[in-house]
């Protein structure tokens, strides 16, 4: 993967609609200015007629991979003031694989250092006691947009560290022109495949710290739905206790309320008195009533708690 310019698209990261692509962000939390895409080197070797004991290499790059042809054309440069080695004494094979994947692996760990600290940016976005709903989801739907991700950048660097280590057996570098040059390529090209194995073992685990974080997301959403259930549970229960209460005044007004209603009627008409009620009366009628609606609540409420009791008595008896 190389960077590139917003709107420069390689044609690698053309050919397919699912080439992997992202815009990481800076330690400050900003986008950076530049998008990462996949991109396709290709190199042939030619034998060269004038010099039959020689060859030519043809390296091809994408006409926008401008950065990646200025750093093989510095390699090249630097290496006129360097002793040829046996791969360059025989047949000049070995210093532009070599060169090529010193630009691979460069550009590979650059990609893997800005992956890191967008990965840490977004950890510590994870961590924060002001983390919003709507700053979750966000942040949830990034990580799983990074998944997919490492998973292509996992592979090609498989692909690269197999075509190192088999260039390094390579028969086409076993003999040229009488001489064995393979321990000169592979000297090359042993210590490019270390580094594309620590850059693999680096990308599994951005892959499990991203999986860690989508865990710890959901670990966070789950508390919060708990605490948002519990001061539900408390609201209903404060709710519950004033309507408690509510019944509770009607169990005392109804009685009075009958009481009096009944007072209220013309009594003296009904039964022929020429005097009201005393006061006494009432006292003597509400009383009863509200000594009788309160016994008939107590037994109602006390059903469920006998029928629970008797249930538990019959299954520790079964047991």
């Amino acid at each position: 993967m190389d960077r590139y310019d917003i709107g420069v698209k390689p044609a690698e990261a053309s050919r397919l609609a699912t080439s992997p692509c992202h815009r990481f962000r800076d330690s400050a939390g900003e986008y950076r200015n530049h998008v990462w895409h996949i991109t396709c080197i290709r190199l042939a070797y030619l034998r060269n007629e004038d010099y039959p004991n020689t060859f030519r290499a043809v390296i091809q790059l994408d006409p926008v991979d401008s950065a990646m042809a200025d750093g093989l054309t510095k390699l090249m440069t630097r290496d006129k003031e360097v002793s040829p080695d046996k791969a360059e004494e025989h047949a000049g094979l070995g210093q532009l694989i070599g060169h090529t994947f010193s630009i691979i692996t460069f550009n590979w760990t650059a990609f893997l250092v800005e992956a890191e600290s967008h990965l840490e940016g977004m950890s510590t976005t994870c961590l924060s006691p002001s983390l919003s709903p709507t700053l979750h989801l966000s942040t949830t739907r990034s990580l799983h947009h990074l998944l997919p991700l490492w998973t292509q950048a996992r592979r090609r660097l498989i692909a690269a560290k197999d075509l190192a280590e088999q260039l390094t057996s390579h028969p086409f570098f076993a003999s040229i022109n009488g001489a064995d040059n393979s321990a000169a390529v592979r000297a090359r090209l042993v210590r490019k495949v270390k580094i594309l194995d620590d850059q693999i073992g680096r990308c599994n685990e951005l892959a499990e710290q991203t999986q860690v974080l989508i865990s710890l997301l959901f670990n966070i959403a789950t508390l919060q739905d708990a605490r948002a259930a519990v001061e539900e549970s408390r609201a209903a229960n404060e709710v519950a206790g004033s309507v408690r209460r509510v019944a509770v005044l009607t169990f005392v007004v109804l009685p009075l309320t009958l009481a009096s209603s009944i007072f209220g009627m013309n009594v003296t008409e009904i039964t022929g008195g020429d005097t009201d009620s005393p006061l006494w009366a009432y006292f003597v009628l509400a009383v009863p009533l509200m000594a009788a609606t309160f016994g008939g609540w107590y037994l109602w409420s006390r059903r469920p708690v006998e029928r629970m009791r008797q249930r538990r008595e019959k299954e520790d008896k079964d047991v």
